[in-house]
């Protein structure tokens, strides 16, 4: 049955609120921007104070090595499964840090799995997806290392172009951008060097190129089974 739907405008600010009423008394708000800038610093001051609000339910714990070994471990796997599913092709539509939860173990769990790209283009996606606006399975190979360098950083994700000084600089570049929390262990330092090595394997402009995420997932489970050594 067709919706029966009634428009109304209700607000007369920054933008457009309206009313959706469907025949079966199910009401929605539609709100839509109304065309123009809202001052940068007006959002800058907004995103600071969301960002200052403190909640018991809100809990910044530091996160060690092994545990975002883990996360990788946990995230690879589950792409894994969606890339070799029997008799179809499938990718993970939206890749980023937000759609990875933890479980009891704190293992990476891929959530939001959207069969088709979004609309949106993230910096989680490859450059060549500004223009065509298509993902593959490599793509998603792309995005999954892009998520890496917050493992390694602890920052939000580098762009292609910081990859590739990266790639070219080599150690000393790498020191300013890993976690220097997780810097004075060693072991934990040549671990995420052999992190490193693996991402940027990954970044080939070329999708072709790229390993498959079984490749990297046996990549993952090397590094964590020496971790626990």
């Amino acid at each position: 049955m067709a919706p029966c739907i009634v428009l109304e405008d209700e607000l007369r600010t920054f933008k457009n609120a309206f009313t959706v009423n469907l025949r079966d008394d199910i009401v929605f708000v539609v709100k839509r921007l109304r065309r123009g800038n809202i001052a940068r610093s007006l959002f800058e001051e907004g995103m600071k104070a969301i960002g200052s609000i403190e909640h018991e339910n809100v809990n910044r714990v530091y996160l060690g090595w092994e545990t975002r070994i883990q996360i990788a471990v946990g995230a690879t796997k589950g792409l894994v499964h969606i890339h070799t599913q029997r008799n179809v092709k499938l990718l993970h539509g939206s890749i980023k840090a937000s759609n990875i939860f933890l479980n009891p173990q704190r293992y990476g769990c891929l959530a939001d799995i959207n069969i088709f790209a979004t609309s949106e283009i993230s910096s989680y996606q490859e450059p060549a997806a500004l223009t065509t606006k298509e993902l593959s399975q490599k793509s998603n190979a792309y995005s999954f290392v892009i998520l890496l360098t917050k493992l390694l950083s602890g920052k939000s994700p580098l762009h292609f172009s910081a990859w590739n000084a990266l790639r070219i600089a080599g150690d000393e570049w790498t020191a300013l951008v890993f976690d220097k929390g997780l810097l004075k262990d060693p072991v934990v330092k040549q671990g995420m060097r052999d992190m490193l090595a693996v991402a940027l394997s990954c970044l080939d402009k070329k999708a072709e190129e790229r390993p498959n995420m079984s490749h990297v997932d046996k990549e993952w489970e090397f590094m964590h089974t020496k971790l626990a050594a």
